[in-house]
């Protein structure tokens, strides 16, 4: 694969290997500086080794996707540019132009082209021949029929510097001289098609021949190399397919170029020297056309599908890894919910039991997508070895191409995104009630309004940025050991820890309760797909829009029923309040979703919309 989400392969890799270097020199840091936490955390690594199989297994999947993913994309991009340039055979430059529906020129243009480069160091052979597409070829003997058969009339000793062409049942080489009038060759691939043997009657049909056929005899079966790819062919005499074309003069249409060095490394450079080189003995009438290369430029078409494909599985398996991540933290924390409990009741704080989370999820981390990048390669190498068989009945061969930038993609992705992932579910579990949680009852929960968390916040901000106090009254409050700076940056850990991290998540649910998010959301997606025609992003957009509406209903109306009862019974029931609105929330949404997406897309355009592309 050349890019990843639209960013260059080579740009993704070295920002991934290095916030991953960071991660691990931060986690390092943090481990020698708190070395008794660090010990605390991964003692129970080795105490519970069926746990720490089961924990490693889980959190390998979204690596162990990933890899294969990315080794499956390595594959499919290398055979995509590996037919791509076999497809053309020996052939590197093709010389055309000319006038025409077929773009015939002079063959005198074929003689001066192999004359001058008799001389360049460059070139082994030239050839040319006469092209005519899309035949239509009927097997009497076989009473098979294919289409999109390319009929190539090579002028006579022209193709022997490509290769020759080495007939199958016989394995000497053939040429084309071999031929009499009414005889001609087929490639493999023709010949699989049409089951075709030395011998056989074939009838052809064109376009360019209305009305009439001609009859020909199968002189034998050549390779799939030469002038020729796995693509269809039928090869004859020029002066046949010209008698077939009604041409009566020496006309041809293409010229073939064969390059010491073709488009292999180091070969670019020297396709553009031969194509420099062509021009300035050419007329103005024709043009040389990289083939190859052309070729390899047409693959990036395909490499864009596969690697659109290929991010919305890593996005999936991205998100079950995430699940996954925080329902094993979540599960640890409540099996040690009374050790944690105890901890902080000796003392420990909040800090130290998000650091011991941190160093065992860090570990866990770690063995896991190593082991899951192993997994992952070996899962892709495997479901190659399996489909090869298969695919190369279709002549598309499966080969194993996996290259070192995949594997350090895959493991530094899953290395990132399961530490941040732990870093969250850390964060999560260390939120406890400490009496609760040395009872081990239920965490109560916890009803902060915004406006508390902004007040506690604005409280902490404020005193971070008072003057100072005189060191008589800091000795007084704190203790003899105790400083200004030592206050402060207790004040700012705590900040940033527990206050700041709280009142965004604080804000994050109340702005998405209050459907304020999903409107914004919504409406941008519904924008854009309007903008761009594709009806995914206004789906999506118009989805978000009615559970944004729906979200805002059902606060107003939770506010307005909890008012209307302190108002006539004088009680306060938000329960009663909330059940009622989330019943009208669900039932509303659902209905409006419902019926949007149960009605066929097409009434879209009944209603004034514009017609949408389909992704």
């Amino acid at each position: 694969m050349t890019s990843l989400f639209g960013i260059p392969i080579e740009t993704v890799s070295t920002s991934l290997l290095i916030i991953t270097s960071i991660i691990i020199v931060l986690v390092v840091i943090l481990a020698l500086l708190n070395a008794i936490f660090f010990k605390i955390g991964v003692r129970n690594i080795p105490r519970r080794r069926m746990q720490m199989v089961l924990i490693v297994c889980a959190l390998m999947l979204s690596t162990t996707l990933l890899s294969s993913v990315l080794t499956t994309g390595d594959v499919l991009t290398t055979t995509a540019q590996t037919v791509a340039v076999f497809n053309w055979g020996n052939v590197d430059e093709l010389i055309e132009g000319g006038s025409g529906t077929l773009g015939l020129y002079s063959e005198r243009i074929y003689r001066d082209v192999r004359d001058s480069a008799r001389d360049d160091p460059d070139i082994i052979s030239v050839g040319a021949g006469l092209r005519v597409q899309d035949l239509l070829i009927a097997d009497q003997s076989s009473r098979q029929v294919r289409s999109k058969v390319t009929a190539l009339g090579i002028v006579p000793g022209s193709e022997l510097g490509f290769g020759g062409m080495l007939d199958q049942t016989t394995s000497r080489q053939r040429t084309i001289s071999e031929l009499s009038k009414n005889q001609v060759y087929l490639n493999e691939t023709t010949a699989q098609f049409l089951n075709a043997h030395t011998g056989d009657k074939l009838y052809l049909y064109s376009e360019h021949w209305p009305g009439e056929r001609f009859q020909v005899y199968v002189a034998g079966v050549v390779s799939n190399d030469g002038l020729v790819g796995d693509n269809p062919f039928i090869l004859m005499d020029v002066e046949t397919l010209r008698g077939f074309e009604d041409i009566n003069s020496a006309l041809i249409n293409q010229i073939y170029v064969h390059n010491r060095v073709g488009v292999e490394p180091g070969g670019s450079s020297v396709s553009d020297a031969v194509t420099v080189r062509l021009g300035q003995v050419l007329p103005h009438q024709v043009h040389v056309i990289q083939v190859k290369q052309e070729g390899l430029k047409n693959t990036q078409k395909a490499e864009d599908i596969f690697s659109r494909i290929f991010a919305l599985f890593t996005l999936f398996s991205l998100a079950i890894g995430l699940l996954l991540i925080l329902l094993i933290f979540v599960l640890l924390a409540a099996e040690r919910r009374v050790e944690m409990g105890m901890a902080r009741a000796i003392g420990v704080q909040r800090r130290h039991v998000i650091l011991m989370f941190l160093f065992e999820g860090a570990v866990y981390d770690v063995l896991a997508s190593f082991v899951g990048l192993l997994l992952g390669v070996g899962g892709g190498a495997a479901l190659i070895w399996f489909l090869r068989p298969i695919m190369e009945r279709f002549d598309f061969p499966l080969k194993f191409s996996a290259q070192p930038r995949s594997f350090i993609i895959a493991y530094c992705l899953g290395v990132i995104f399961t530490f941040c992932s732990v870093v969250l579910s850390s964060w999560l579990v260390s939120r406890m009630n400490v009496i609760e949680a040395l009872r081990d009852l239920p965490e109560p929960i916890q009803n902060a309004s915004l406006r508390e968390s902004f007040q506690r916040l604005w409280l902490v901000l404020k005193g971070l940025f008072r003057p100072p106090a005189p060191r008589e009254d800091v000795h007084k409050q704190a203790g003899e050991h105790s400083s200004p700076l030592v206050s402060r940056w207790r004040q700012a850990r705590r900040a940033m820890l527990e206050i700041v991290p709280e009142t965004i998540t604080g804000t994050g649910v109340f702005l998405a309760e209050a459907g304020i998010l999903p409107l914004l959301a919504g409406w941008w997606l519904f924008a854009l797909g309007l903008r761009e025609g594709k009806v995914l992003p206004f789906s999506l957009g118009f989805s978000l829009l009615v559970v944004g509406a729906g979200l805002m209903l059902k606060a107003l109306t939770e506010h307005l029923f909890y008012r209307f009862n302190l108002w006539v019974r004088g009680h306060d029931n938000r329960t009663r309040a909330r059940r009622v609105s989330s019943g009208l929330f669900a039932a509303l949404s659902g209905a409006l979703l419902l019926a949007y997406w149960a009605l066929p897309f097409d009434i879209l355009a009944a209603l004034g919309f514009r017609r949408f592309q389909g992704g």
